[in-house]
């Protein structure tokens, strides 16, 4: 991959890695500091506690993130008053997605590229700056089930979601490294791994939602197994698929939220058994007549008037 060497002016992202230690004979760094004066000589006091402020940085270069070069991140051992970095060419995360197999000229059986199109969405944060936050989502169709998504540096959960309504999410992660990008692959469930589950959402009783709902099935740590499908307004039925996986699990959770939130319906997680293929009528219940409420609010204001001396 080709380099660019650049001289950027740099906005520094200071970590407090820099209370890290550097030498055995250096004081131990104080955790929590609330000015300089309370730091050992040559630290400073920062969020996170004592750190030394010419050593240990991490610098956070946003190159041009409309032309597709997003954040790199690089670590400084020393700052020096002119500090040159060398950028890599824009960092991509890229990835495979495949549905089934096909015969292979050998006699044996190759993965089937996926050509529909597909929706992507990496989340995650810096490798090397604990908390700055990484999100980056397209929807595209795969070049014979290749795809390309222009990051960050970092590390990252991505999510698949075809656009047909019919294939389950596929989540994966991947590392990116400023040199290397990263790469994940897919491969969705064919016709026979896939498992539908049915079922009806009623407000309460025989009584129907009188708003636009949607509801999706999820994992014990909220990781989606289905995409999201709109309730029927009508009869309240709805009808998820998931992978033939998922639907071995014991319990799913199936969340029910409006789909605008002006709406008076409650937003509501139940627990359902998927391996029956349906569920009998879920009820949102009845949230109650709107409370209205008037605030009062007053601003004090605050005069500053100047000493005078005698």
């Amino acid at each position: 991959m080709r380099r660019a060497l650049r001289t950027l002016a740099l906005s520094l992202w200071v970590s407090g890695a820099g209370c890290a230690f550097f030498e055995e004979d250096a004081p131990p760094d104080q955790l929590v500091c609330r000015s300089d004066a309370e730091c050992a000589a040559g630290q400073v006091c920062f969020v996170d506690g004592c750190g030394n402020p010419g050593g240990d940085i991490v610098v956070e270069v946003q190159a041009h993130p409309k032309a597709g070069m997003h954040a790199q991140d690089f670590p400084v051992d020393r700052l020096r008053a002119e500090q040159n970095l060398e950028l890599f060419d824009p960092v991509r995360l890229r990835g495979r997605v495949s549905r089934g197999t096909v015969p292979a000229v050998d006699g044996g059986t190759v993965p089937a590229a996926y050509r529909a199109p597909i929706h992507l969405l990496a989340t995650g944060e810096s490798h090397l700056i604990p908390g700055v936050a990484r999100r980056y989502e397209t929807t595209l169709v795969p070049d014979d089930g290749a795809w390309m998504l222009p990051v960050g540096t970092g590390d990252y959960t991505v999510t698949l979601t075809p656009v047909d309504p019919g294939l389950p999410p596929l989540l994966g992660t991947a590392t990116v490294e400023p040199a290397t990008g990263g790469a994940v692959a897919f491969e969705l469930p064919t016709a026979s791994r896939l498992v539908t589950l049915t079922g009806t959402l009623v407000r309460q009783g025989t009584q129907q939602v009188d708003a636009d709902v949607e509801v999706q099935a999820l994992d014990e740590s909220l990781r989606p197994l289905s995409q999201r499908v709109r309730v029927a307004r009508d009869t309240g039925a709805f009808q998820l698929v998931l992978s033939a996986e998922d639907a071995e699990r014991p319990t799913v959770l199936l969340r029910a939220a409006p789909l605008n939130a002006g709406d008076l319906v409650p937003r509501k997680t139940f627990v359902v058994s998927p391996s029956a293929g349906t569920t009998g009528p879920l009820e949102l219940g009845d949230p109650g007549a709107p409370a209205c409420a008037t605030v009062s609010m007053r601003q004090q204001l605050v005069k500053s008037v100047p000493s005078v001396g005698p």
